[in-house]
């Protein structure tokens, strides 16, 4: 039943993308609880029998940061749940740093890779890595292509480094003070294919 929420919320984030009616409610929020709430959920992502350890590095110090909550919580926790599934062996490390004037996220794994002719492809609406298929890896092919709106929307890149056989790092900063810290923002974008 979770599986299938999952997916029906993807659906209608998609659809909400594409028309260019994703609500976007940004607000100065205290990050500390946004991680821990964020890591509770990812924890409970890993399977019982799994030997690859989460590990995390965050500040123990954070300011707030002008975001939708919500939304940066879907993201971390998607490429989270990804780094779970696509790591067999090696470990996943969530990290938090400020860099200058932006705080910076960064999920890591020692998985699979990606083959680098896939990698803009994992960032279009269905389309999963050969990989994950071979694998029979569950996924709906939608969590990067929301997540990578999602960031850009808030001002900030999602990038990947990675390397087939050794694993990857999906990374994005947001910045602290931006212009506008209280507001409502609907986003009108093109589709994200």
């Amino acid at each position: 039943a979770e599986d299938l929420l999952y997916l029906i919320n993807d659906l209608l984030d998609v659809s909400k993308i594409e028309a260019g009616e994703m609500q976007l409610f940004i607000q100065p929020t205290d990050l500390q609880p946004l991680l821990i709430d964020t890591l509770d959920a990812a924890l409970a992502l890993i399977p019982e029998d799994s030997l690859v350890p989460l590990q995390t590095d965050f500040p123990e110090e954070l300011p707030q940061v002008p975001l939708d909550a919500r939304r940066i919580r879907q993201v971390l926790l998607n490429l989270l749940s990804n780094a779970i599934k696509f790591t067999r062996q090696g470990e996943v490390d969530f990290r938090v740093r400020i860099v200058n004037d932006r705080v910076e996220f960064s999920v890591s794994d020692t998985g699979m890779g990606i083959p680098k002719e896939e990698i803009e492809a994992i960032f279009r609406p269905f389309e999963r890595a050969r990989g994950a298929k071979q694998m029979a890896i569950e996924g709906t092919g939608l969590g990067l292509a929301i997540s990578r709106f999602l960031v850009e929307a808030h001002g900030g890149m999602l990038e990947v480094e990675t390397e087939v056989g050794k694993g990857s790092t999906f990374r994005f900063s947001l910045p602290i003070n931006p212009p506008e810290t209280q507001r409502t923002l609907t986003v009108k974008a093109a589709v994200v294919t």
